[in-house]
C-alpha cells in the first residue's frame, strides 16, 4: 500500500456495532459526494462486511476488539493515513469530547463535521445491494400471501426487554398478517433483509441494527428507542416513536398505525 497516496485520505475509526456504523453512512456518503474522496473506515472485522453494501466509503478491517484495542486502531490509522477521527463515544484510553448533542448520533455525526438537522435529513443508500439474496431470502421466509409485518425486539446493546404486552396485541393479528421474526433470519449480509423491508407493510422494532436499516427502504416504522442518550433518533419513514417505558402503554397508538398497514397494499418496489 502507498502511504504517500493514503495519506491523503480522511480516515474515521468507528469500530463497531454493525448499527453504528448504518447510521452513519449517510455521512460517509456526503463526505465523498462532497469531496470525491472515499473516507476510510477503520472498522473492527467482526462488523466489517456491513460495508460491501456502499461503494462509497472505503473499510479498514482490523482483527481487533471495538472497546479495548482502539489505541492500536488509532495508531494504525495514523500509520496509514497520517490521521484520525474518531466518531465511537466509547474505547480505551478515550474520552469523547464534549458538546452540545442531544444523544450519541449527534455525537458521532458532529465529530464527521455534520449537524443534527443533516443527521436527520441525509439518506441512507446501499448502493451494492444483492438482489439475487434478497429474492432468495424472501422466498425461504415468507409462507404466505397475507400482508407482511416485520417485528424485532431483540439486539445486542439496546433490546427491549418489556415487550410481552407488545407480543400479546401482536397475537390479535396472526391472522390477518404474517409476521416475521427479524431475529430468527440469519441474512448473508444484514442488508439483504431490505429485500423483506421492501414488500412488507410494516415493521416494528427495538432500537438496534434492524431500525437503523429501516431508512434504506421507504418500509413504515414503528421505532421504539431506549430512554436517556444512549436513544437513537429515528431517521426514514418513522411514522411513531416510542419511548421503551411508553411502549407498553401505547398499544392503543400502534393499533391505529398497524390497521393502517393492514388495509393500505404495499406501493414501494420489491
Amino acid at each position: 500500500m502507498d502511504k504517500a497516496v493514503v495519506s491523503q485520505r480522511q480516515s474515521y475509526i468507528q469500530l463497531g456495532r454493525t448499527g453504528d456504523l448504518l447510521l452513519l453512512f449517510p455521512a460517509f456518503k456526503a463526505i465523498h459526494d462532497r469531496t470525491g474522496q472515499k473516507p476510510v473506515v477503520v472498522v473492527s472485522n467482526w462488523f466489517a462486511s456491513v460495508l460491501e453494501g456502499v461503494s462509497y466509503a472505503e473499510p479498514f478491517a482490523i482483527n481487533c476488539d471495538p472497546y479495548e484495542d482502539l489505541p492500536l486502531a488509532r495508531q494504525m490509522a495514523d500509520q496509514f493515513y497520517g490521521n484520525h477521527t474518531v466518531l465511537q463515544c466509547s474505547g480505551k484510553g478515550w474520552t469523547a469530547p464534549g458538546g452540545d448533542y442531544r444523544n450519541y448520533m449527534h455525537a458521532m455525526w458532529g465529530r464527521a463535521g455534520f449537524t443534527f438537522e443533516e443527521m436527520r435529513s441525509l439518506p441512507l443508500v446501499i448502493d451494492r445491494r444483492s438482489h439475487e439474496r434478497e429474492r432468495e431470502l424472501v422466498k425461504t421466509w415468507r409462507k404466505t400471501q397475507k400482508p407482511l409485518l416485520l417485528i424485532n425486539f431483540g439486539g445486542m446493546t439496546s433490546p427491549f426487554q418489556n415487550h410481552a404486552d407488545i407480543r400479546k396485541f401482536l397475537e390479535t393479528y396472526n391472522r390477518a398478517f404474517e409476521i416475521l421474526d427479524l431475529a430468527t433470519i440469519r441474512a448473508h449480509r444484514i442488508f439483504d433483509l431490505l429485500g423483506l423491508y421492501d414488500v412488507a407493510s410494516g415493521l416494528i422494532t427495538g432500537d438496534t441494527a434492524t431500525a437503523h436499516l429501516a431508512p434504506a427502504s421507504k418500509v413504515p416504522t414503528i421505532w421504539l428507542t431506549q430512554d436517556g442518550g444512549g436513544a437513537s433518533t429515528p431517521r426514514g419513514n418513522c411514522v411513531l416513536e416510542l419511548k421503551y417505558r411508553q411502549a407498553p402503554n401505547q398499544v392503543g397508538l400502534m393499533t391505529e398505525i398497524v390497521e393502517q398497514w393492514l388495509y393500505e397494499p404495499v406501493k414501494r418496489a420489491a
